[in-house]
């Protein structure tokens, strides 16, 4: 089973509580959407347990250190438990996709996305569908929304799960792999101290 715990766009009161949850965590963190408001997070991230992908609203603090981390997945794959994650960030999409699908790296591919991508029944640029063909994803998890959700939304499109992880602050999300691929995804509350 991999747990990913998806972090998107932190405030400042979930800061210390959250700083917190992540270090006892066991499974990969996926920092996602602008941290401005939350660097402590960033300490958190090892190589290997976790990956980030940065939003237009991000500063260069943040990138960089992310960078230093050497866990900013912007147009290239990283590795962490068997799984590989890729970056989509919203200002380089395209250029960020060729990137991607010119990459390699062995184990389960995830792409990352701070852009909600379009499904068929929706009209968006590009489909969500299309993205994990081009990088032959089997995951997509569009994060870093700027709407909360009571739920995160996982759906199935042609042979990609596609998860909207619009959890505030986090979203978990459980990925069996076996015969089939099984993708289970929820909010989870932080315990204010």
């Amino acid at each position: 089973m991999l747990r990913l715990l998806v972090v998107s766009s932190p405030r400042f009161e979930e800061c210390s509580d959250l700083e917190a949850f992540l270090k006892g965590f066991e499974g990969i963190v996926v920092l996602c959407g602008d941290l401005s408001h939350c660097y402590e997070v960033i300490h958190c991230c090892r190589p290997g347990k976790c990956v980030a992908i940065t939003s237009l609203l991000s500063d260069v603090y943040e990138v960089k250190a992310l960078r230093e981390l050497g866990v900013l997945a912007m147009g290239k794959w990283l590795e962490a438990e068997g799984a590989c994650f890729g970056g989509i960030d919203a200002r380089n999409v395209s250029q960020c996709i060729e990137l991607l699908s010119r990459g390699s790296c062995e184990g389960i591919r995830i792409a990352l996305s701070t852009q909600r991508l379009g499904y068929d029944s929706v009209v968006g640029w590009p489909r969500a569908p299309d993205v994990c063909k081009a990088l032959g994803a089997r995951i997509l998890i569009v994060c870093g929304c700027s709407e909360p959700c009571a739920e995160p939304r996982v759906v199935s499109v042609d042979e990609c799960v596609v998860v909207e992880a619009c959890c505030r602050p986090i979203t978990l999300i459980e990925v069996a792999k076996g015969e089939g691929l099984s993708v289970k995804a929820r909010c989870i509350e932080i315990a204010k101290s």
